[in-house]
């Protein structure tokens, strides 16, 4: 006759990587848990769509001898590092006008109307040099002085009213961008518009083009006090996405966004839709150079992002 083993303790917890107390059928007690471990570290680091050896009560032998953490990276790795589908959320922002689609021209028109009604001279140069930033620096330059605020709300919005006359019935989507769109979306990254246009503006555009179906949520200059160079649109667009910026990247033609997404600490990716390479590079470097938005892949962003991380490295 074998002798029996003796009894445990009473406390004694048979699961040596959760330190919690166990129900009576040796279960971690869930009235007492805090949901972390005594690292600090989350029992669900990655959410129930990747379930953790530690969430299970009797967790592979492996894993207890080994420890708490050196477990968790076999866990991980185990899953597979996808430089893609990581398990912690990423976002890319999204400027609108000249990276969704091409209405740069639409805009030139509008500041020319606009500045022959006000009997002023205009110049492509000019209007390639403000280009993203908002009417009301624009208007300042354009005028040699500031606007009391009635006079700069009512010439903003008459601009914006030409530009629409213009583009009304003739927006397209870049090629591709679409397409783009729905595998950063399925890839699970979270899209959201970062735009220093009006929100009357993004109303159109959702008209138009059915803009709102491809995002979960967008910022314009309504939403905001300083527009671009400055970074607020964009980290305002991060936090409603619940992501820090190096968790995100952003998509900009133009100069002034190229800036702001730096100045804000993202990483940014720069679209010659408008502006020219040695343009972008000279005055704002971006961190990454692309003749077109198509161009702007799941695994591209990935890699960018994760280069941030000191893990990748774009060729």
């Amino acid at each position: 006759m074998k002798p029996s083993s003796p009894a445990p303790p009473q406390n004694w917890n048979r699961n040596p990587c959760r330190r919690a107390p166990l129900d009576p059928n040796g279960r971690p007690d869930s009235s007492s848990s805090t949901g972390r471990t005594p690292s600090g570290m989350p029992t669900k680091p990655f959410g129930d769509l990747h379930p953790s050896p530690f969430d299970a009560a009797e967790p592979d032998a492996t894993f207890c001898a080994v420890g708490h953490r050196l477990a968790f990276f076999i866990w991980r790795a185990a899953q597979g590092d996808s430089t893609v589908n990581d398990r912690v959320p990423r976002g890319v922002i999204f400027d609108v006008d000249g990276v969704l689609f091409d209405s740069a021209e639409c805009h030139r028109r509008a500041w020319y109307r606009l500045a022959e009604e006000l009997n002023l001279s205009m110049c492509d140069a000019f209007f390639y040099d403000t280009f993203g930033q908002t009417n009301t620096t624009i208007l300042k330059r354009l005028l040699g002085h500031e606007l009391d605020a009635r006079e700069n709300r009512r010439l903003s919005e008459r601009k914006e009213v030409l530009f629409r006359e213009e583009a009304r019935g003739g927006l397209r989507f870049f090629p591709g961008v679409t397409d783009r769109l729905r595998e950063l979306k399925a890839a699970g990254f979270r899209l959201a518009l970062g735009t220093s246009a009006p929100r009357s503006n993004v109303d159109f555009f959702r008209q138009e083009l059915g803009l709102g179906m491809h995002v979960e949520t967008f910022v314009c200059m309504d939403d905001i006090c300083h527009g671009k160079p400055d970074p607020e649109v964009f980290l305002l667009a991060a936090q409603r996405l619940g992501l820090g910026p190096d968790r995100c990247a952003v998509v900009e033609d133009a100069v002034a966004g190229v800036q702001a997404a730096k100045a804000g600490g993202f990483k940014c990716i720069a679209v010659t839709t408008t502006n020219r390479a040695e343009t972008l590079r000279e005055k704002s470097a971006p961190d990454l150079i692309l003749a077109a938005t198509a161009e702007v892949t799941p695994d591209v962003v990935a890699r960018l992002l994760d280069d941030a991380q000191k893990r990748f490295k774009i060729p």
